[in-house]
């Protein structure tokens, strides 16, 4: 085991693919991620006050020829990271995987329903948010419907501090449209030799509800963040057992409400058009 520093980050957004992202790279020999996915050392205080040693030490397992990274998409959320992350690294490369916003907002809603954190409706949650997200840090992370897709605003402090040739903004409706494609840009962004052996990351049973409450944080916090060791480790028979003995069933499916996708698109009309100029790309595809 040797020291080692960070070398690129994904700040985000959240829902936008950066799980797949993360389950491509972990597969990439010259690449070293922490076992967990998110490490919340830059946007999380508490752990920011622990200072860089700690944080260091989720890269200590990489080989001397690995680059290493962090994948945490709440970085992005709050301003202050972009500053924390350039005092640690002004030299380091920022992946950035952006997604329609109206899109990206209601499948977080539906992530946090299927996690048991949401009882509101889509429209009515989308009301509450300027109140729950002033009640704290965690309120903030979870119920940022909205505010997650003002990407322009979140995006200009990194573009004010760092190289844009040290920035990657990777479009989530053209990554899964061609991952091996956009996996060689990467390659390539990052300084990584070719790898022709991906294999696509297993389905989540993202359409499936939890029994109970504790189940669902067992599951976030602790199975999520190691998922790639979990399906090593069981083989597919025995996570269909768990699964039908914790899960209570699909949940229905639900599609975006046109009435209130309109809405929304023209919440962020403005920002998009800003974020177009900033990043030097047509965003035609979401508009």
């Amino acid at each position: 085991m040797t020291d080692k520093k960070n070398d690129f980050i994904c700040p985000g957004a959240q829902k936008s693919g950066t799980t797949a992202l993360f389950g491509m790279l972990n597969q990439h020999p010259s690449v070293f991620l922490p076992a967990q996915k998110e490490v919340y050392y830059f946007d999380n205080d508490k752990n920011y006050r622990k200072e860089n040693q700690w944080y260091d030490t989720f890269f200590f397992g990489a080989a001397e020829k690995q680059i290493a990274g962090d994948i945490t998409p709440d970085y992005i959320l709050f301003p202050k990271c972009a500053k924390r992350i350039h005092r640690y690294n002004p030299d380091i490369k920022i992946i950035v995987m952006l997604r329609n916003p109206a899109d990206r907002a209601f499948s977080n809603f539906q992530m946090n329903k299927r996690y048991t954190e949401e009882n509101k409706s889509f429209d009515k949650a989308l009301e509450a948010e300027s109140s729950r997200i002033k009640k704290g840090y965690r309120r903030k992370m979870r119920y940022s419907y909205l505010e997650r897709g003002f990407y322009y605003k979140q995006l200009k402090p990194y573009f004010d501090l760092f190289a844009p040739a040290n920035i990657k903004i990777i479009i989530f409706e053209e990554f899964i449209k061609d991952i091996v494609g956009g996996m060689m840009e990467i390659e390539e962004f990052l300084g990584l030799p070719v790898f022709n052996n991906y294999l696509e990351r297993e389905r989540n049973n993202e359409g499936y509800l939890p029994r109970k409450k504790w189940i669902a944080y067992i599951k976030r916090h602790f199975v999520r963040p190691v998922r790639s060791i979990y399906i090593k480790i069981l083989p597919e028979a025995a996570r269909d057992r768990i699964r039908k003995a914790t899960d209570a069933g699909r949940m229905p499916k639900e599609e975006l409400p046109e009435a209130i996708r309109a809405k929304l698109m023209s919440l962020y009309h403005d920002d998009i058009l800003e974020l177009e100029k900033l990043i030097n790309r047509d965003l035609a595809i979401w508009t």
